[in-house]
């Protein structure tokens, strides 16, 4: 059994448990990249449109951003014994675990930081 789309899903659509049903394809029949269960699709972001009851492929599905580019984000700054807390700018659009550039308002300097939850970026120790 393989998660193929329940209905027509359009690009741009954050996949649920909703949108999938299950399919009885031969393994020979899939491509390679095309997720085997529920876990590997629920929750992404769709680039492309898939139609009703085909299969999904790894290559467009994205994670979504939880940062997104030119909005305000909280800094935090870790060192051991310390913690310092900031506001910057994301440079970047990113999901949670990736480095981007985040303009310092003050300073005009360019860190790069790693996402850690939605608005939120770290420098340092997470």
């Amino acid at each position: 059994m393989v998660p193929v789309a329940a209905h027509s899903l359009p690009a741009g659509t954050i996949v649920t448990e909703a949108d999938l049903a299950q399919s009885d394809l031969p393994a020979n029949k899939l491509y390679a990249g095309t997720p085997r269960t529920a876990e590997e699709i629920i929750g992404k972001r769709l680039s492309r449109p898939v139609k009703a009851n085909n299969t999904f492929n790894s290559l467009t599905l994205k994670t979504p951003s939880v940062v997104e580019r030119n909005t305000p984000v909280t800094v935090l700054f870790n060192r051991p014994g310390i913690q310092l807390v900031g506001q910057g700018l994301a440079l970047e659009s990113g999901a949670e675990g990736k480095a981007i550039k985040v303009l310092n308002p003050e300073s005009r300097t360019t860190l790069v930081a790693v996402i850690t939850a939605p608005g939120t970026v770290t420098i340092g120790e997470q």
